[in-house]
């Protein structure tokens, strides 16, 4: 995935060339890498419209979830392909530049039926914490790739309620939650002791991106020190901890960390990869009660 997008970015906003994208054998789409290529395309659409057209996947439920999500016809696609399938037309997607979680979101959060009136809360706390910290924080700079421009500045979500999970997943294209965090002047001293007693938990001698994002998560803390900011992650990690079961993972640049709970047990990993996907990529996902569902 990371392969294709780099591809992609470099043919379409470096050399300038048009671009045709092949899904014919594509077979499933993952939510996470979806939302990461949904929002690579908008980014490129809005600053070069029409220069890239697509043939549509042969798999039918394939051709459906991208059919549903719009990206066929935005490649020039007219064809519908409708789909009755719960686990395609049950997502929804939104999308926004500023931290304005009224923009659909909020309503959307509102409405989920399987979920009780504070783990809501929760929700809405974490996706308005990380609307604000798109707005403040992930656009400090351009990109590292340098494909970056100001009107890249953004944020994209999915949603999707099943009788038996909910799964949100959040993206900006920014910096990057590694880069960010450490460079605030006043945070960078807190953030170096956190870290050393990290690494030496772990007996790790050096650290990337993904201790940094597990620093974040575990300290609730942003690049601002203020007390009401910063805890976004903190507060989707505290819905998967009250929830019978759930998972969080936290992709940004070259590192991820993830957090799952189950039958009472918390399980923390953390993973670092040679490649970048150049922004921040966030899956939430917690099992929902039968009963309540």
């Amino acid at each position: 995935m990371v392969s294709f997008l780099r591809a992609l970015v470099d043919l379409t906003l470096v050399k300038k060339q048009r671009v045709c994208i092949d899904f014919r054998n594509t077979v499933k789409c993952y939510s996470d890498g979806t939302l990461l290529f949904y929002a690579e395309l908008q980014r490129i659409l809005a600053r070069r419209p029409n220069t890239i057209t697509c043939k549509a996947p042969r798999n039918r439920v394939a051709g459906q979830v991208l059919c549903h999500l719009g990206i066929l016809k935005q490649l020039g696609y007219t064809k519908d392909i409708p789909s009755e399938r719960d686990d395609v037309t049950h997502w929804q997607r939104f999308a926004g530049r500023y931290a304005d979680a009224t923009q659909g979101v909020g309503q959307a959060i509102d409405d989920l039926q399987g979920l009780g009136r504070e783990q809501i809360r929760y929700l809405f706390r974490s996706v308005s914490e990380a609307l604000t910290n798109v707005t403040q924080h992930a656009y400090i700079e351009q990109r590292m790739d340098g494909s970056g421009h100001p009107s890249d500045a953004g944020w994209w979500m999915f949603v999707r309620e099943e009788p038996d999970e909910l799964q949100v997943c959040f993206c900006d294209l920014g910096v990057g939650v590694p880069y960010s965090v450490p460079r605030n002047s006043k945070h960078s001293t807190w953030f170096s002791t956190r870290m050393g007693s990290v690494l030496q938990a772990f007996g790790i001698h050096s650290h990337r991106d993904a201790e940094t994002i597990q620093v974040t998560v575990d300290e609730k803390r942003s690049r601002f020190e203020l007390t009401h900011r910063g805890n976004g992650f903190g507060n989707m990690l505290e819905s998967v901890a009250k929830a019978e079961s759930g998972r969080l993972i936290i992709n940004s640049n070259r590192g991820a960390y993830m957090y799952s709970s189950a039958a009472g047990k918390a399980t923390h990993l953390t993973r670092n990869y040679e490649d970048s996907i150049f922004g921040t990529v966030v899956a939430w996902s917690i099992k929902l009660p039968k009963g309540e569902a």
